[in-house]
């Protein structure tokens, strides 16, 4: 579902990435240059990152080692890597596992940083938590909370469509966790779309994949994100700021009540077009506070969106508590079904059941911009 934009492109490089949208499994194998102009460009962008995140600080030793990490099961690939079901001294983890050549290639290093920054330092009830991360030699590996109830996409898939009560049940959740990284962590998620919302074994969710959030201090001008959401400013290169994630959320709570999103084409022109244009239909079951909510979200100008503060008054929260989501105390409009701990029938990606290798590149030189990430040991040594 929807055409993935599979690399944060800087301004500029924009006409590219509209020509070839989604990147095949092929083009990311493809050798890779990695130049001196390039690794002294990424050491710079990590300066300024880190400068950013002030004193933050990670812990970097670990009582495991490369022998504690089984790999059971491929739960989903992504732009950048794929997702494990892994065992770690006997508990489940979902990993993250990401190649460093396209991490230098697509100049990432900045955005994995700040994910990291995000997932390790901050704790929500409603986005996912990030326990440790390490390095191998051709892969950074980000160990996870395994979220068991998989993409809000699969469920959304299977049911066509959710109710009004459903929908306000789970947008609620986004609005808190949306509101905790502007106002908190003061940065802009960027890429809120079902995949990114993750479903718990209890029935609330959890918003995943920071891998695109941003410093939200001043404007950026990137253009990233998934096509069918992506908000006027951001196609129009005008510079944008965390207003965009108002516009995802009216896609997203639009497309849980009628099963689609708000703005589709199979022609990304024309799809464009119809996103700055505002250039969408209501079907006819449309509740009026529905429509209400997602015209307020869907603004041409980032201004006259919709605030959290207007978002949580509105009447199609009337039934909602927003505390009580916060306590998770509602009851939810479902669970998900689950029979053992390694269930995953609730994941439509098993392709493969091993981690693979590939081949290594001759990046000697840009080993050093991995510094802030551990190696594991091998083994424990005993005294």
């Amino acid at each position: 579902m929807g055409q993935i934009l599979e690399q944060c492109c800087k301004k500029g490089e924009k006409n590219q990435v509209k020509s070839s949208v989604a990147l095949s499994i092929q083009s990311q194998d493809e050798p890779i240059e990695i130049t001196e102009e390039l690794i002294q460009k990424l050491k710079q962008q990590l300066d300024e990152v880190k400068k950013k995140l002030g004193d933050f600080e990670v812990q970097n030793t670990f009582n495991i080692t490369q022998n504690d990490v089984w790999p059971i099961k491929l739960l989903g690939r992504g732009s950048f890597g794929k997702v494990y079901l892994v065992k770690i001294k006997d508990k489940l983890y979902a990993m993250k596992q990401i190649k460093k050549k396209l991490i230098l290639k697509k100049q990432q290093l900045e955005n994995l940083l700040y994910e990291r920054f995000i997932l390790q330092k901050y704790d929500h009830p409603f986005i996912i938590k990030m326990y440790f991360v390490y390095q191998e030699p051709l892969f950074i590996n980000m160990v996870m909370e395994f979220v068991q109830g998989g993409e809000l996409f699969y469920h959304l898939n299977k049911r066509k469509k959710f109710d009004q009560k459903t929908t306000a049940f789970y947008a609620s959740q986004l609005v808190l966790a949306l509101e905790f990284l502007h106002e908190t962590v003061r940065v802009a998620y960027r890429d809120l779309k079902p995949e990114n919302v993750l479903l718990c074994k209890d029935g609330y969710i959890k918003l995943a994949d920071m891998g695109l959030a941003k410093d939200n201090s001043e404007l950026n001008y990137s253009f990233c994100g998934t096509a069918e959401y992506l908000a006027p400013e951001m196609i129009e290169e005008k510079g944008h700021n965390a207003s965009v994630d108002f516009w995802t959320l009216g896609c997203i709570i639009f497309e849980m009540l009628f099963g689609h999103p708000p703005f589709q084409d199979e022609n990304k022109k024309n799809l464009y077009i119809k996103i700055q244009t505002g250039e969408f239909k209501f079907p006819s079951t449309a509740s009026s506070s529905a429509q209400s909510l997602i015209k307020g979200l869907l603004q041409y100008h980032p201004e006259e969106r919709f605030s959290f503060k207007q978002i949580k008054q509105h009447e199609f929260f009337e039934e909602i508590d927003f505390d009580l989501i916060y306590q998770k105390k509602l009851k939810p409009p479902f669970e998900p079904l689950l029979t053992t701990e390694k269930d995953t029938r609730n994941f439509d990606y098993v392709l493969e059941s091993q981690m693979k290798q590939s081949e290594i590149p001759n990046i000697p030189q840009a080993q050093e911009l991995f510094q802030d990430f551990p190696f594991l040991v091998k083994q424990q040594i005993q005294f």
